[in-house]
């Protein structure tokens, strides 16, 4: 579904996710511009699915979120060990072990007071960046509209906007 939308209406250069949709930002952030073989499931109307070589008529290549260049995960748990083992199982559009390209950036924020995610578990995920910026405030399991946490939204997304898009002459 999200595959779909990115699709139709994209693509985008970021992503914002708040608990677990910081952890699906992050999924995206790992099939972010992969290539990948489907086949399509032409006999049950049953969609696709991630194949390997295999080469038939019903066969298409797709890449997965093309364009993708930052995320902003809020209140975001770590990928689960068992997630991160299934992604070979299930044929997953993932590098395993799970890693996310380089070219994404992020900007995580958590709460040391946050009995919903342990901060621990979001500095985690944090650490499957190469270019990651943190952002830890008292608070628990939400977003803070103070200025430190706003202001650092703030910057980042304005930094990512003069990273993309400043010309450089």
């Amino acid at each position: 579904m999200l595959e779909k939308l990115w699709q139709e209406s994209g693509p985008f250069d970021g992503v914002l996710g708040f608990s677990m949709g910081g952890t699906i930002a992050s999924l995206i952030a790992g099939s972010a511009n992969r290539t990948y073989n489907v086949r399509q499931n032409v006999e049950d109307n049953k969609g696709v699915s991630a194949t390997s070589d295999e080469r038939s008529d019903s066969n298409f290549s797709c890449c997965s979120f093309p364009g993708l260049q930052f995320v902003i995960c809020a209140g975001a748990v770590d990928i689960h060990p068992q997630l991160e083992s299934s992604i070979v199982e299930l044929n997953l559009p993932f590098l395993y072990p799970f890693k996310i390209p380089t070219h994404v950036t992020s900007l995580h924020i958590a709460g040391t007071a946050d009995t919903s995610v342990p901060i621990a578990s979001s500095i985690a995920l944090s650490q499957r960046y190469t270019d990651a910026r943190f952002i830890e405030h008292e608070q628990g399991h939400h977003i803070p509209m103070k200025a430190l946490v706003v202001g650092g939204i703030v910057a980042f997304v304005a930094e990512q906007q003069n990273r993309l898009y400043s010309s450089s002459t």
